[in-house]
């Protein structure tokens, strides 16, 4: 440990890691089990306990927040009609945009939120052409590539060909150290954050200083979620300060996983799902669901069906270890060709391939170049041109944010890190149909 927490205590110390790792700032405590003087990397402030890294964050974040909301708003008129389709508070979080500059927009699975920013969108875009005269700049960004292209699937094609979309590292010129590798200034007239909770304080803060004061910004969110690897949670902060305008989408309108959600709500009320055993989950019971090997060559599928997540990367019930079992029990079977999902770990901006992205590789036991597919690229690549990658037969519940499947498969093997519940809860929502949960 290292020499500037030798004077502090262990267990407090132990406890404000934990607490900023389930996404708080900073921890509260009872001021006399702390030094009057906190040592050096510690923050004790109003009876909150802070890493100082993390106390600056947040008051960055505060101050930037109040700079922001101090502008002046110049309201937009609506020139169109909404969707009949959305209800009512659908309607007012579209609304809500045209009268602020910021808006968090909060919702569970299901609640409609891709569908109301699918709306908002051609509304805005009409309605700011007529009354300003000029064509609108906008941009729909997240902390994922996965993320951001799932939304823009969403618009009419006429649309994706006028707005920007990107993932959020690119749009701030990041490395990646999280440094700027040049000014950056966001100047559009509408700016989308999609899977908000996924952003981590340090970015956000970036974010909003490359923000030009009189941009609108929505950030779309479900606080529930994971916090960031990172630590803080800016998103859930600011829903918290009540400081902003928030829309929050009620319930679930998918019918056929409503049942799913309220299991997975019902965990912040302590109410535990059923498990099974963990040493109960075998591969060859699940090696059926994967695509089979085949003499003939097929054609690649990005449907994703079925998927394991686990809450640990490595070990036995790792997801790595997983996939890598499942890869080599399946290419021992008869069959020259092997449809393999993938997984991209590392961005490249020149192969506009991101972190998170899945594909596929189709697997040839005859050939020696091997190709992966995208379904955002049109030709393939050849396997040993990717950037680092991992087979994602099973994948961690990090990794999930974002995805959707039809049924799903949760692991949860022992670990000296502890369990969120935002774990599980993400886990159990990327079924649309069911889960088995094993630990």
């Amino acid at each position: 440990m290292s020499s500037k927490w030798n004077s502090f205590n262990r267990p407090l110390l132990e406890s404000l890691i934990r607490k900023t790792s389930s996404g708080a700032y900073g921890m509260p405590v009872d001021e006399d089990l702390v030094f009057p003087n906190p040592s050096r990397g510690f923050v004790l402030d109003k009876g909150v306990l802070y890493l100082e890294r993390f106390y600056t964050q947040q008051k960055q974040l505060e101050h930037l927040l109040l700079k922001r909301i101090s502008e002046t708003t110049s309201c937009i008129p609506i020139l169109g009609e909404l969707d009949d389709r959305l209800n009512e508070g659908q309607k007012e979080a579209v609304k809500a945009i045209f009268e602020t500059h910021t808006l968090l927009l909060q919702g569970g699975p299901g609640s409609g939120k891709t569908f109301t920013i699918s709306r908002l969108i051609p509304l805005f875009y009409a309605s700011f052409e007529k009354a300003m005269l000029i064509k609108p700049r906008i941009l729909l960004a997240s902390q994922t590539a996965k993320a951001v292209h799932h939304l823009a699937k969403q618009l009419p094609k006429e649309l994706i060909e006028v707005i920007q979309v990107e993932t959020l590292h690119k749009v701030l010129h990041l490395s990646k150290e999280l440094k700027a590798v040049s000014p950056t200034l966001i100047d559009h007239d509408l700016v989308i954050i999609d899977e908000s909770s996924m952003i981590d304080g340090a970015m956000m803060n970036l974010f909003l200083l490359s923000l030009k004061p009189t941009t609108r910004v929505i950030f779309v969110g479900d606080p529930q979620q994971l916090p960031p690897i990172e630590g803080g949670a800016p998103f859930k902060w600011m829903l918290a300060s009540k400081k902003i305008k928030t829309c929050f989408l009620e319930g679930s309108h998918r019918a056929e996983n409503r049942h799913l959600i309220d299991e997975a709500n019902a965990l912040f009320r302590g109410e535990k799902p059923k498990t099974q055993p963990l040493d109960s989950f075998k591969i060859e019971d699940v090696l059926p669901r994967f695509f089979q090997p085949t003499q003939t060559k097929p054609e690649p599928s990005f449907l994703t069906k079925y998927k394991i997540l686990s809450s640990l990367r490595v070990g036995l019930y790792g997801s790595l270890e997983l996939s890598n079992q499942i890869f080599n029990s399946l290419k021992e079977q008869k069959g020259r060709y092997l449809l393999v999902p993938i997984m991209i770990t590392q961005n490249s901006d020149p192969m506009r391939l991101y972190n998170g992205q899945e594909g596929v590789h189709i697997f040839d036991k005859k050939e020696k170049e091997q190709l992966a597919y995208f379904p955002h690229l049109e030709n393939p690549i050849p396997l040993a041109l990717l950037p680092p990658f991992e087979i994602s037969y099973a994948i961690s519940i990090h990794k999930s944010q974002g995805s959707e499947y039809e049924e799903v498969d949760i692991l949860l093997p022992s670990s000296k890190e502890p369990l969120l519940t935002e774990h599980l809860y993400t886990a159990m929502t990327r079924a649309k149909k069911g889960f088995r949960l094993f630990a």
